[in-house]
């Protein structure tokens, strides 16, 4: 992938309960700018009204609390009881998460104060969010061990948990598809060690020059 600016940036996935945000975790504390498009997506349902006009066309009024506010178990058990929902859903949300993102990236890297960006992106590449990034890192997991982990997490059930598991890209085709790959055994000081590593490899390399195309 060619680099953009000057500074690196990194997309950071792997399926729900991989460990994906301990690495994030790992990489802040480096000093690294980290983004996380969950965040992003739910601050623009909060707080655009033409989004959340389409999700009520879409979905029904139900879908939201009287107090204005979508009702996210709800929305849960319908995109991911139905993959057609989910991408409706998705088709929704996504284009201007990837604005965010996008504007996001750019201002850190022309800031120059992060030895790294960083993207937290459980749908990196089936939202497009890929194209944004440097390199890409994805963290695997073993399947019990993520289920389990969001299980906790969410307070969900083990079949809700597998649904949403299920719902995504599988961890083998991510990983075909990322620059690196970090293992995640359930070790956390493995993890952390790991993560470790893989900041200090990146911020090593030669540093980005400016695409002629920007």
């Amino acid at each position: 992938m060619k680099p953009r600016f000057t500074t690196y940036s990194v997309g950071i996935t792997g399926n729900i309960g991989s460990g994906k945000t301990e690495v994030c975790n790992v990489f802040r504390a480096l000093g690294a700018r980290v983004i996380h498009a969950d965040d992003l997506a739910k601050e623009i349902i909060a707080g655009d009204a033409g989004v959340r006009k389409k999700i009520r066309q879409t979905f029904g009024p139900e879908v939201f609390s009287p107090e204005g506010a979508l009702d996210r178990k709800r929305m849960a058990h319908i995109v991911f009881s139905d993959q057609k929902e989910k991408h409706r859903l998705e088709a929704i949300v996504h284009p201007p998460t990837l604005q965010r993102i996008d504007a996001e990236i750019s201002s850190a890297k022309k800031s120059g104060s992060h030895p790294l960006i960083v993207v937290e992106a459980a749908l990196l590449f089936e939202s497009g969010a890929d194209r944004l990034m440097d390199f890409i890192i994805v963290v695997q997991s073993e399947e019990a061990d993520a289920i389990n982990r969001v299980m906790r997490r969410d307070g969900i059930s083990r079949a809700d948990a597998r649904l949403r598991l299920e719902s995504q890209m599988p961890e083998a085709e991510k990983a075909e598809l990322a620059d690196f790959t970090i293992r995640n055994s359930g070790d956390l000081s493995a993890l952390q060690e790991k993560s470790k590593f893989f900041f200090s490899l990146i911020t090593r390399m030669s540093p980005p020059t400016e695409n002629v195309d920007e």
